[in-house]
């Protein structure tokens, strides 16, 4: 019983950060545990900040899956920054179309806060 409540709320939270929690202002951009702060100018992925300058890439990929059928809803977001001790940062979406949109916003914040460009 205590294990599948951890899986509901587990997966629960996987599906709510892309629908939830996200805050976009005039100082920062925060969703899925990625914060850009405009002023600074700094993008925080798992507790640790890095300069928007150091984002090399993103981009976001469907896992495989075992399913009969084949298509699944969960998606990857990768960061990929100038860091050689964690170059690729993925945050997990399991929501539809969160992760594409997730990217989007991702894109325009990195811009906003001086960044490169990858529209």
């Amino acid at each position: 019983m205590i294990i599948i409540l951890i899986a509901i709320l587990f997966y629960g939270r996987l599906f709510l950060k892309g629908i939830y929690y996200t805050i976009i202002d005039d100082r920062e951009f925060r969703q899925a545990g990625v914060r850009i702060d405009f002023t600074r100018g700094t993008i925080t992925v798992k507790g640790k900040s890095y300069p928007v300058g150091k984002v090399t890439g993103i981009r976001w990929e469907a896992l495989t899956s075992s399913h009969k059928h084949g298509n699944s809803i969960a998606k990857t977001v990768t960061i990929s920054l100038d860091d050689i001790v964690k170059p690729h940062h993925k945050i997990l979406f399991i929501s539809k179309g969160h992760a594409q949109k997730f990217m989007q916003r991702l894109a325009v914040a990195l811009r906003k806060a001086g960044g490169p460009d990858f529209v």
